[in-house]
């Protein structure tokens, strides 16, 4: 038997045990008999027909007699401010007028009634709509990958929300904000009319938005409400010393989008680090360390490759992470299983970590957090966050994580020996122009055509 059906047949037996026996006449239009009209518990409704019949007469005498699912019972009842209360000695169990709706909740179990004849008094208040509430995004599905909370946060994208309030009216912050009404299981948005279906199973709520599926969990509301990080600034188009004026790069948004190709977006040197943020079992040692990256994107039809060098960590000639992916102008993500970190194969199961995308309203920055499971020592490993822009890339020192030989490799970049563009990476400003542009979505970035990633070499 069903474990639910089970417990709510498990109260209603201990009610009427609690009924089992117990003088002024009471003037109130609960007199009479309710019959049940369904029965709840935890968020799962369950029908007269599945579960039995159950009625309660309440009495002028003050008596009341129930009968659940073919079990009697007795005691005393008077009328109460929402309702009325169900006493058997020390014991009550109060029931709440619902419009006109009787609801006994006892011990998690909601019955519902319905008087004989209809209820003649005042109606209560209606009940609070299972939706009104706070709802966070904790999960996202695209394409067979699979985003966690986690992955969210790491790529900034856990402000999507949905508020549904009392009145009707509701929220939906995903890229934008858009209010809405709501009713029955649907959203329409107020600007455009577009309907978003969603589904509620207790504190789960889940909607598909252009292909994807998105999971929201209800939290307290925050004072402040989440919001998209801050939009990148608009470069100065205008001339002045270092910039050649508009951009000739299509960006990401533009009216030019139909003519980038994910080769302009990621091929070429990147740099970047890799954090250990948990180290476990014989790894423990290792969390906190911090490691510079080189890192290599490789688009070519039928040969698209991505690979991590940490020189410092004697990867310098064969790579650290390495992987074939498959890329289009916005995301790439590993294309087959000849994947791996270090001496690890990773497994399908941390494909989804590596689906990675600019993160929003941070130009070209990238990150991806993902695991290492040592092959030799079960339960031994760690977690760690792989952070990357185009070579060339002036970092955000407020938000990015620096690499240990940051101000290094900004020597190098303004120095004779780098013959690339050194650009503002969250905004795609061009601070050296040497006429080979580096991409970042979003921005004007200068004249040119690809994402040309200056001369090799470098820290």
């Amino acid at each position: 038997m069903n474990r639910k059906i089970f417990a709510l047949l498990s109260v209603c037996l201990l009610l009427v045990s609690l009924l089992a026996g117990c003088g002024k006449k009471i003037d109130s239009p609960f007199v009479g008999t309710w019959n049940a009209t369904k029965y709840a518990m935890s968020g799962m409704e369950m029908s007269v027909d599945e579960l039995g019949e159950s009625s309660m007469e309440f009495k002028d005498s003050g008596k009341v007699t129930v009968a659940f699912m073919g079990q009697s019972g007795s005691g005393t009842w008077e009328p109460g401010d929402a309702g009325l209360v169900i006493r058997d000695g020390d014991d009550e169990i109060p029931c709440t007028l619902q419009g006109t709706t009787l609801v006994m909740d006892y011990s998690g179990v909601q019955m519902y009634f319905e008087r004989d004849g209809g209820y003649t008094g005042t109606p209560g208040p209606e009940p609070t709509p299972s939706e009104v509430g706070y709802f966070r995004i904790t999960g996202l599905s695209s394409d067979g990958t699979e985003l966690t909370e986690d992955d969210l946060k790491s790529m900034s994208l856990d402000y999507f929300y949905v508020l549904f309030r009392e009145d009707g009216t509701a929220d939906l912050q995903t890229d934008s904000l858009a209010g809405c009404t709501w009713a029955d299981g649907v959203l329409t948005a107020d600007e455009d009319g577009t309907e978003y279906a969603y589904t509620l199973d207790g504190d789960t709520l889940t909607m598909t938005l252009d292909g994807t599926s998105i999971t929201f969990t209800r939290s307290e509301q925050p004072a402040v409400l989440p919001a998209p990080p801050e939009e990148a600034v608009e470069a100065d188009t205008s001339e002045a010393a270092g910039s050649s004026g508009a951009s000739d790069i299509p960006q990401i948004g533009s009216a030019d989008d139909a003519s980038l190709t994910p080769g302009q977006v990621w091929n070429g040197k990147w740099y970047g680090s890799l954090s250990i943020t948990k180290g476990y079992g014989s790894w423990t040692d290792s969390e906190g360390n911090l490691i510079s990256a080189d890192c290599i994107f490789n688009i070519e039809e039928g040969n698209d490759f991505f690979e991590v060098y940490l020189p410092d960590a004697g990867y310098d000639e064969n790579p650290y992470i390495s992987m074939y992916i498959k890329a289009d102008t916005e995301h790439f993500e590993i294309d087959d299983n000849d994947a791996w970190v270090s001496d690890m194969t990773i497994p399908e199961d941390y494909f989804s970590d590596y689906y990675a995308i600019f993160v929003p309203g941070h130009g070209n920055l990238v990150t991806i957090s993902s695991h290492y499971d040592d092959p030799e020592e079960a339960g031994a490993g760690f977690d760690f966050t792989l952070e990357m822009r185009p070579y060339g890339s002036l970092f955000n020192e407020d938000y990015d994580t620096l690499p240990p030989d940051y101000d290094d490799y900004v020597d190098y970049l303004y120095s004779d020996d780098f013959d690339g563009d050194v650009v503002n990476g969250e905004t795609g400003e061009v601070v050296v122009d040497r006429g080979s542009p580096v991409y970042v979505p979003g921005a004007a970035s200068r004249s040119g055509s690809g994402n040309k990633i200056g001369a090799a070499g470098g820290n």
